[in-house]
């Protein structure tokens, strides 16, 4: 029963940490879009 339970909770971290990775990748390029954009402006 507490294996079962150590399972889970590893498999919730690595989705969470998957989400959160992507998230950052998504972030990082959105950031370097707006560096780009404010670069042709100025």
């Amino acid at each position: 029963m507490d294996v079962l339970r150590g399972v889970i909770v590893v498999l919730i971290f690595i989705i969470i940490g998957m989400l959160f990775g992507r998230i950052m990748v998504i972030a990082g390029l959105i950031i370097e879009a707006i560096v780009k954009f404010f670069r042709k402006l100025f």
